[in-house]
């Protein structure tokens, strides 16, 4: 396995085990979009495997996956929810991004410069994690009802009962009473590839320090987005909760969603949605 990482670096040979670089020649198409983008990102060129800076995985290019895809989601929700039903209440909500959804992008391939993305590690499903759900509620919860004082929410005996509380923020510990699912797409949706460009690498990475001259080269940053699809929300309510209760956790979920945003880049649009009661 050979490795181009630009023109100032020499190549580099990589020994893989005889059964694993067969696979990869032969393989031509990967359906896990995991292993597509952490594990298997090359370039097949005159049966050589070359490593490209900015090479992005193949599935990228499918607008939506087909009937195994939707099978599996299928199975998903229907397991999901019937744990969620196994609670005195459940909370359904449909969540469906106005344009594009950025789930994890941080981190990077080891061996490409293409940003990563939030992916089952089974399925290679972009999905939802239920602790980036639960926070962007309990942070709008803080915000909305409690002018941005988390301290002030803490004090709150409702906000307690559905989010909990750590030993070190009250005299004693509590659980939280909402049980948040990872939240998968209900049936096709597409990852597809966006950039950013900012021109002032130097001003921002540097906090001011360097003028942002035009002078400093651009660097496009590459990263994959979701889009085009409808995410199933299902939250378990382990205590009895009254109806005005229940209405007023939807409610902050909905303004959650659709005015502050779920992910990254929500300053500009990114992740705002809309929210509807799922009567799937």
């Amino acid at each position: 396995m050979k490795s181009n990482q630009g023109k100032n670096d020499t190549n580099k040979t990589y020994i893989l085990p005889k059964d694993a670089a067969q696979f990869i020649q032969q393989a031509k198409l990967i359906d896990n979009d995991f292993l597509a983008f952490n594990r298997m990102v090359y370039k097949l060129e005159n049966k050589k495997i070359e490593l490209g800076p900015h090479q992005v995985p193949r599935s990228l290019r499918q607008s939506e996956k087909g009937r195994i895809h939707n099978e599996i989601l299928s199975h998903l929700y229907y397991r999901m929810r019937k744990l969620a039903q196994s609670f005195p209440h459940t909370i359904q909500l449909q969540y469906t991004p106005v344009d594009k959804l950025l789930i994890g992008i941080g981190g990077h391939s080891p061996h490409s410069k293409f940003s990563s993305i939030t992916l089952h590690a089974l399925y290679g499903i972009p999905y939802i994690p239920s602790s980036a759900l639960k926070g962007v509620v309990r942070n709008c919860w803080i915000q909305e009802k409690f002018e941005g004082q988390e301290s002030k929410a803490l004090k709150d005996a409702t906000f307690r009962t559905c989010f909990g509380a750590g030993a070190d923020e009250i005299e004693s510990a509590s659980r939280g009473s909402l049980i948040f699912f990872d939240s998968f797409p209900i049936k096709s949706y597409t990852i597809t590839k966006d950039v950013q460009t900012p021109h002032y690498k130097k001003y921002y990475e540097q906090k001011g320090a360097v003028e942002p001259t035009d002078d400093q080269e651009p660097v496009p940053l590459l990263f994959p987005a979701v889009k085009g699809t409808t995410f199933n929300i299902l939250i378990g309510v382990e205590k009895d909760f009254s109806k005005e209760q229940i209405n007023l956790v939807q409610r902050m979920i909905k303004i959650a969603l659709c005015e502050y945003g779920l992910g990254a880049k929500t300053a500009i649009g990114y992740g705002l949605g809309e929210v509807v009661a799922n009567n799937y």
